[in-house]
């Protein structure tokens, strides 16, 4: 059994916060609900495309590595399919 590391809440609601807005950025909408132990970001982007995560405080304490937003993934993942059948 491990000892769970005890943490600040409100410290966490910023630091997942400023972590949502990075992930959403450029994002016209952005909508966050807090929870005690996650924070759960909305964002819809202006082509549409609406996106979710979840920030879980404990993750934050060990992760700090940066990464690809949502929306960046999903225009990766279409760009990089040869045939496109929406396009036909």
């Amino acid at each position: 059994m491990t000892t769970i590391r005890p943490y600040n809440v409100d410290d966490m609601r910023v630091k997942a916060s400023e972590r949502i807005h990075k992930m959403f950025k450029g994002a016209p909408f952005i909508y966050i609900k807090y929870k005690n132990t996650f924070a759960e970001g909305y964002c819809q982007y202006k082509d549409g495309i609406k996106a979710f995560f979840t920030v879980w405080y404990r993750d934050m304490l060990v992760h700090t590595n940066e990464e690809l937003s949502p929306h960046e993934k999903a225009l990766a993942y279409v760009h990089s399919l040869e045939e496109k059948p929406w396009a036909s």
